[in-house]
């Protein structure tokens, strides 16, 4: 039997002004199996970019100079086939994460970095490009459901000044699912939830009532019922979203 031979192994560009983040992520991501280079800013970021051909840019959003947004912009607009981008921030807003997601990167990471996160966020992504997460055909949609969708959550009604928070819906169940985010929600609450545009072609909101609450490393994580979810999203959800393990 013919052996084949051995894969090569995927490049990754980390591009952040934190010497300590950096060395980190190339730890981490070498344990992987990954080929790391690293970059202090978006001019050495952009010489790295052209000399190594990354498969994969991992960018930080806030840097001296030319910040993330920019240097996607530079990225999509010099490179033919170009690479997809995670973005990492401190400030993690939802207008920030819908900007970097409306310029083209693949997913908007809060810091400080949760690397197991950034790890399966980092194999996501070089396995299925943004343009391949929601063909037409449900059978396929599903085929490429995800463990987690970027949600915008907000109280459906009184302290309208906090504005929608981002957060991550996941573990899908019968009629909720559970969602993490830095928003500071009460048992009972009443809450909107905007699923992440790219994926869910929806103009509302989704109406759901916070059933359980539990801080956790990034925040706090909830669990949610959907309230009057219609039929048609609920299956798009399915299709979308991997259950929970029951």
């Amino acid at each position: 039997m013919t052996e084949l031979p051995p894969a090569t192994p995927k490049r990754i560009l980390v591009i952040d002004d934190v010497a300590e983040l950096r060395e980190l992520a190339q730890t981490v991501l070498q344990e992987e199996g990954f080929v790391v280079e690293l970059a202090q800013d978006a001019a050495e970021g952009g010489l790295k970019l052209l000399a190594t051909k990354p498969d994969l840019v991992i960018l930080d959003l806030m840097m001296p100079g030319v910040d993330g947004f920019k240097f996607l912009e530079y990225v999509r607009a010099t490179t033919s086939d170009p690479p997809p981008v995670v973005f990492l921030s401190g400030g993690r807003t939802a207008e920030s994460a819908l900007k970097g997601l409306g310029l083209g990167a693949f997913a908007f990471l809060a810091k400080p970095v949760n690397f197991k996160t950034l790890v399966e966020t980092c194999h996501a992504a070089l396995a299925r490009p943004v343009a391949a997460i929601a063909p037409g055909d449900p059978a396929e949609r599903r085929a490429h459901a995800r463990r987690a969708v970027l949600v915008q959550v907000q109280l459906a009604a009184g302290d309208a000044e906090k504005g929608p928070v981002l957060g991550e819906m996941t573990e899908l169940s019968a009629g909720g699912a559970a969602v993490i985010s830095l928003a500071d929600f009460t048992i009972g609450a009443r809450v909107h939830v905007m699923p992440d545009p790219r994926i869910f072609h929806h103009t509302a909101p989704l109406i759901a009532e916070v059933r359980s609450r539990s801080e956790v490393d990034t925040g706090f994580r909830y669990g949610i019922e959907f309230v009057g979810l219609d039929p048609g999203m609920e299956r798009l959800l399915r299709e979308h979203l991997i259950p929970a393990v029951s």
